[in-house]
């Protein structure tokens, strides 16, 4: 597949996370995405393109990442992975409420110091859950190198032996 229909089949399947993605789809795919969502998400946080609110920003930037989610879901499935585990590196985000609830815990209040001690109890829970993304990246990528699983699983057929 090359690079032009590539793209399209990214853009176009973008709400599509069944199936499988070949090698060629998702590396051709992957880079011209990631400048373009780079691109855009830098002009929607500098302009006020939304408003001027964090989370219309935020969900926004999400709603951009949409595309590559999906193609990186269906390569993982092309190499007989659950493509679910396109999520893995977002499970940080479940220890935010920490830095809001803990510090702020009736159990502070029986500790000298209990306030300053959990904020910096939450503060290093939330930075070593910052590094678990980096962690899980790695095997992730080493995952999409891989060649298709040659025969139909149960993802689908080949991408490399049926027409797209």
């Amino acid at each position: 597949m090359g690079p032009v229909q590539a793209v399209l089949n990214g853009l176009l399947k973008f709400p599509v996370f069944t199936g499988r993605a070949s090698r060629s789809e998702f590396w051709w795919f992957a880079p011209v995405w990631a400048f373009a969502t780079a691109f855009l998400t830098e002009k929607i946080i500098a302009a006020d393109v939304v408003t001027n609110s964090i989370p219309h920003k935020t969900l926004l930037c999400l709603a951009i990442s949409l595309p590559i989610w999906s193609a990186t879901s269906r390569r993982l499935q092309d190499t007989d992975e659950p493509g679910s585990q396109v999520l893995w590196p977002l499970l940080w985000l479940s220890a935010l409420p920490l830095l809001f609830v803990l510090p702020f815990s009736p159990l502070a209040a029986f500790f000298p110091f209990g306030t300053i001690i959990f904020t910096l109890i939450a503060i290093a829970v939330l930075a070593v859950c910052a590094i678990i993304p980096f962690v899980i990246m790695g095997p992730l990528i080493g995952q999409m190198i891989l060649p298709s699983t040659p025969a139909p699983n149960h993802y689908g057929p080949n991408p490399n032996e049926v027409p797209t």
